[in-house]
């Protein structure tokens, strides 16, 4: 939170999530974890079955608990209490929100509107200066995404909906009428997984609505490369500036056109022309080996296309580029250039390069020096 102040980050908070899966599908907790604690339930499918997370009020009020929590929260870096700072876009009531049938065998049903207004009203009452989104799921855009109590209140600004795979992106005309009725803002909560680029050009051609946030972009690894993720299918997690050639089977094939869409949409939405890309900031380089050779690795800076590595064996020495066109698109720890010195000694500080390939750093004794370029 004190990181995304700082840069002026904006954050969609959603402040729990759904699952009705199992163990195996509890990524980052979820209401059932809640149900279970609640009422010492060790099995997740016995917590389903045996509680409605959305009308048991003994479980909505330690919701309601552990969002006064949250919201009154004082930050430990900056001292900023949760619930008044704007660095929080949006207080999202819940991630992917559906609510089961009776049985509990298919959810397709939005969360209720009593128990949405419900929520909303109590974030409100506690960050009264912050947008609340509705994290409903219904899976039935084209019948009622939201309830009408739902989109009547004043307690909620935002309503949201997930696309996903080809078919669905024209439900996004159904989806913003029924907002617009209502005279609420739409936000696309997440989209992805269409097999193609032109289905990713046609969605950002569609998608009017003031944002949508695509899945997803995956983060350098501190030792090096990059984090992956993968959803089955061919379905791999983007990383930016996007590469087109793969020689790592994490990577998505396509990651290069999709990321450059969404670099270009997420201004022209503005009624901008998209900027250059940022310029990289510093490297994080550090000794590494591959069991046979002696070398180094580093944690890349983001919107570095590729990299130079310079090195020099002794002190006065003349730096010698060793590696050039270094490309980091690999998972993480498997970045590696071997660097063979004559008295086996590298100290490495960080250096980072502008495109004209001017120092930010100025060159230290006996080190090899990183350089990132950037990729336009």
């Amino acid at each position: 939170m004190a990181m995304a102040a700082k840069y002026g980050v904006k954050i969609i908070f959603p402040i729990i999530n759904q699952d009705y899966g199992d163990n195996t599908t509890d990524w980052v907790g979820n209401f059932n974890d809640l149900i279970r604690h609640r009422y010492n339930i060790s099995s997740y499918g016995l917590a389903q079955a045996s509680v409605d997370w959305f009308t048991d009020m003994n479980i909505r009020n330690d919701f309601k608990k552990i969002i006064s929590k949250l919201l009154t929260r004082k930050n430990t870096f900056n001292g900023r209490i949760y619930g008044e700072d704007d660095t929080i876009f949006a207080w999202e009531t819940g991630n992917e929100m559906n609510w089961a049938n009776d049985n509990n065998t298919i959810h397709r049903r939005p969360a209720p509107g009593n128990w949405t207004v419900d929520i909303a009203e109590h974030i409100k009452s506690l960050s009264p200066n912050t947008l609340v989104m509705d994290g409903s799921f219904s899976r039935n855009p084209n019948e009622t995404a939201w309830p009408e109590e739902t989109l009547s209140s004043n307690a909620v600004d935002i309503v949201s909906y997930h696309i996903y795979n080809d078919p669905d992106i024209d439900i996004f005309h159904s989806l913003a009428s029924q907002a617009k009725k209502f005279n609420k803002t739409l936000v696309i909560g997440e989209h992805g997984f269409y097999s193609d680029v032109a289905h990713y050009q046609k969605a950002y051609e569609i998608f009017d609505c003031p944002g949508a946030l695509l899945w997803s972009i995956r983060s350098h690894n501190e030792i090096g490369g990059f984090s992956t993720h993968s959803e089955g299918l061919n379905i791999y997690s983007y990383h930016v500036p996007g590469w087109e050639q793969q020689t790592s089977t994490e990577f998505d094939t396509i990651e290069e056109p999709i990321v450059r869409l969404t670099y270009e949409a997420s201004y022209k939405i503005l009624n901008q022309d998209p900027p250059d890309h940022p310029i990289p900031s510093e490297c994080y380089p550090f000794y590494a080996t591959n069991s046979t050779h002696y070398g180094i690795s580093w944690k890349g800076s983001a919107w570095a296309k590729y990299y130079e590595v310079w090195a020099v064996a002794t002190e006065g020495g003349i730096f010698q580029r060793v590696a050039r066109h270094i490309f980091d698109n690999v998972e993480s720890g498997k970045l590696f250039v071997a660097i063979d010195s004559v008295n086996n000694r590298l100290e490495i500080p960080h250096r980072a390069c502008r495109r004209t390939s001017r120092p930010l750093f100025k060159a230290s004794l006996h080190y090899s020096p990183l350089i990132a370029f950037q990729s336009n």
